[in-house]
């Protein structure tokens, strides 16, 4: 019972850091003006993270179960480092070190990914992961309204140019928000509170809205819509089906008015994302690099080109094109393997385990952010979702 106790407060502070938690932290570390964010914030909390895993690996080491499709990310982990070591062996240019490449993929995917899918949940355990993303949600939602609450109304979207200020990034902002309102409305739906908590889950809801028009990023709509309508498609009944449609209508309207009220850009950049294609914006970049990303593939459709994106020093910021780019067919197969078994137990939730349905909440946000930013090596929110829905697939089986 101990252990068992004991596992639940482990899995409770690794997604409490792994998610919205670190940001809240870093939000605190940013307006506190600290020297160096990244040796005093994000090394020691990666560490601690590993050393919570560790510590679940040496606590539970007769739990320990293979999930075939471990094999799968084994396999695609190791053409990647393959790829990584080519490029470093030939010399070819990187935007960022090669021995951080490594550490960061190694920190945010490879050994918390290993740790998470080898073992089992319980009731205990979801329940303690779920009080860890609440609890980080309300501080980092709490933390941001009192810091930048000021300047909704006043600004279109928050940046260090807009206000002259050191500002946490934008996208931060939009994501962490987006994922603190889906997954507490999801949990709402399905699952039973008392009145305080669910008074107290609504509350933190509103205060993610300031962060989410403050960061006003276009990606963060789709993330926080796309979870609800795989939901929506799931379900069988033609009347659930039509109410949740009537429902995120509604909601995606009354989110419209609060950001015209409130000035905010977040659906006018939204609904210009055409305008700024054809006027060559630099809004519109993106756009610019994912070309450059699939000409890369086309021209090493089989084992891929390198790991850095020709004509522009930065990665693809979509996962897929950067895949494709960097380890070609070969690796993306193994890739594609892990991601449909990953949507089909998220279809299995949200059919058949709806109490559940917030933790593919949480992966579907996170493969959504991750078509419009950040890299493989740093992609942390939609590995260790990935392994976590392959530890809550096994326990599905008992439970059912």
């Amino acid at each position: 019972m101990k252990i068992n106790k004991a596992n639940a407060y482990i899995y409770f502070v690794i997604f409490f850091l792994v998610y919205i938690g670190f940001y809240a932290i870093l939000l605190l570390g940013i307006n506190l003006k600290l020297p160096s964010i990244t040796e005093i914030i994000s090394i020691p909390i990666r560490m601690l993270i590993l050393a919570f895993c560790v510590l679940l690996l040496l606590l539970n080491l007769k739990k320990i179960k293979w999930p075939n499709i471990l094999f799968c990310y084994l396999i695609f982990s190791s053409l990647y480092f393959i790829r990584i070591l080519i490029d470093y062996n030939q010399l070819k240019p990187l935007y960022i070190n090669y021995s951080q490449l490594v550490l960061y993929y190694l920190t945010f995917s490879f050994i918390p990914f290993f740790i998470i899918s080898i073992f089992s949940l319980n009731k205990q355990i979801i329940r303690f992961i779920y009080k860890g993303f609440f609890l980080s949600s309300l501080l980092f939602a709490g933390l941001a309204s009192v810091l930048y609450g000021q300047y909704l109304g006043n600004v279109s979207r928050l940046a260090s140019g807009i206000i002259n200020d050191s500002v946490i990034s934008p996208l931060i902002l939009s994501y962490c928000s987006t994922l603190g309102i889906g997954v507490i409305i999801m949990y709402l739906i399905y699952n039973k509170v008392s009145f305080k908590a669910k008074l107290l889950s609504w509350v933190v809801i509103i205060l993610n809205i300031i962060p989410f028009l403050l960061g006003a990023s276009r990606g963060s709509i789709i993330a926080l819509v796309l979870p609800f309508v795989i939901f929506m498609i799931s379900k069988s009944s033609a009347k659930t089906f039509l109410k949740g449609i009537f429902l995120l209508i509604f909601f995606v309207i009354g989110l419209y008015f609060v950001d015209t009220y409130f000035e905010a850009s977040l659906f006018e950049r939204f609904l210009s994302i055409g305008e700024d294609i054809e006027s060559g914006s630099s809004s519109s970049s993106r756009v610019i690099i994912w070309n450059y990303s699939w000409e890369q593939f086309l021209n090493n459709p089989f084992f891929g080109d390198k790991l850095q994106t020709n004509n522009i020093d930065i990665y693809p910021h979509n996962i897929i094109l950067e895949i494709l780019q960097s380890v070609g067919l070969v690796g993306f197969i193994p890739f594609m393997l892990l991601l449909i078994y990953s949507f089909r137990i998220c279809y299995k939730v949200f059919r058949s385990f709806p109490q559940y349905s917030w933790i593919p909440v949480v992966f579907i946000q996170a493969f959504s952010q991750n078509l419009f930013s950040g890299a493989v090596y740093t992609a942390s929110w939609f590995w260790i979702t990935m392994a976590l829905l392959i530890a809550l697939n096994r326990f599905l089986k008992y439970e059912k």
